[in-house]
């Protein structure tokens, strides 16, 4: 049986502001892990990259991703980005 799931994708500057994280979160582990192959894969970046309307090696801004998953059978046939939004530096 097919269930929905949600994952957070935020990148952030640290606590000291001396660098940046990576937070990956989700509603479950399959959920998560979705999180972790949007990061990972060349063409949703790019997606990314143009919905940000970044140009080509621009630096990423902090940002926050929402992406929703299908589940089934523990594997993820499908996420999809639900919405996004840069965050202001400082």
């Amino acid at each position: 049986m097919a269930r929905t799931g949600y994952c957070r994708v935020a990148f952030l500057p640290n606590p000291k502001r001396t660098g940046n994280v990576l937070v990956i979160s989700g509603t479950d582990v399959i959920s998560t892990e979705a999180g972790a192959r949007f990061v990972t894969s060349e063409e949703s970046i790019r997606q990314l990259r143009q919905k940000l309307g970044l140009r080509q090696g621009e630096a990423f801004p902090h940002f926050e991703v929402l992406l929703k998953t299908q589940v089934l059978n523990d594997n993820i046939p499908w996420f999809g980005l639900v919405a996004y939004r840069p965050r202001k530096r400082g």
